[in-house]
């Protein structure tokens, strides 16, 4: 039986990020850490090796930061208002 590290880092302001300790019955092959974001920005970090988490965690923070403006989601002023895209259809 394994024991799995998972840091669990809920959206901003509203709990600082924590460790659970889960158990795996089967033997991981590869050394992965998953982290998995949710569209309520809620994250997991999830791996075997507690030992490398930290300094995954702030390469993931630090990649996510230095490529933000192609991660994050912009909404663009429309071109027409929605009558006007009405009457073009129409």
């Amino acid at each position: 039986m394994n024991i799995i590290i998972v840091l669990v880092y809920e959206k901003a302001g509203i709990e600082d990020p924590y460790f659970i300790q889960m158990t795996r019955e089967k033997e991981p092959k590869l050394m992965y850490i998953t982290f998995f974001i949710f569209s309520s920005a809620v994250g997991i970090l999830s791996g075997h090796y507690y030992n490398s988490m930290k300094e995954k965690y702030e390469f993931f923070i630090e990649t996510v930061n230095k490529h933000r403006n192609e991660i994050e989601e912009k909404i663009s002023k429309p071109k027409m208002t929605i009558r006007e895209c009405l009457e073009i259809i129409f």
